[in-house]
């Protein structure tokens, strides 16, 4: 049985700016802090505001615990944390109306409310990673709530099937979104509920104009 005191201790989550993950990871691992004491467990979530990890052990017990005095191991295994992501997260209604550029409220909201972690999304499905967005976003922290962003969806006509996108260091949500359009010929938009619709950039057709006509 671990000692409670451990439990009031084992540490604040280092990543200040990792989001708000709430999605299970069913895997039971050990968990071990600075002092060489472990308990089995699964992590459950991690939040950035709070700078705190969930776990759960074998028994349904539950704790939130601090990160910053967890082995280096444990804490680089958060940093990298990628949960199971519900399919259906990315089921998202389709939205009346109208779609509008993003106002500088909104990323300014998408530059403070959290960050994605360096990582390479190569020929990602691109309803998997709407699914992984909308997990991200549906735990951002902001105060500015009139401007938050709800969701991602991607526009009917836009063919997106595949998504890459790669960065070697954390971004916010702000310049992740901005790579992810220019790297993937996209266009953001944001409709009437406040979902960022991804949209494929349309080009007109090249007209050519020959001398002598």
């Amino acid at each position: 049985m671990i000692p409670n005191k451990l439990l009031a201790c084992l540490v604040t989550l280092l990543l200040c700016g990792y989001p708000f993950n709430t999605a299970v990871d069913d895997s039971v691992r050990t968990w071990t802090d600075v002092q060489g004491r472990s308990i089995e467990a699964r992590l459950l979530q991690a939040d950035t505001s709070k700078a705190t990890i969930e776990i759960e052990r074998a028994d349904g017990v539950r704790f939130t615990l601090p990160i910053a005095r967890l082995s280096q191991a444990d804490q680089q295994f958060v940093l990298n944390w990628q949960p199971e992501v519900d399919s259906t997260a990315s089921a998202l209604p389709s939205s009346s109306g109208s779609l509008a550029e993003l106002s500088p409220a909104q990323w300014e909201w998408l530059a403070q409310a959290g960050s994605m972690t360096a990582r390479k999304y190569v020929n990602s499905p691109a309803e998997q990673m709407v699914a992984l967005l909308n997990t991200r976003l549906g735990g951002a922290r902001s105060p500015k709530v009139k401007e938050a962003i709800k969701g991602v969806r991607i526009d009917e006509d836009a063919d997106l099937t595949e998504i890459n996108v790669e960065f070697d260091h954390t971004v916010s949500f702000s310049t992740f979104f901005k790579e992810l359009a220019e790297q993937n010929s996209l266009q953001l938009r944001v409709d009437a509920n406040g979902f960022l619709v991804l949209q494929r950039v349309r080009t007109s057709a090249l007209k050519i104009k020959f001398l002598g006509n």
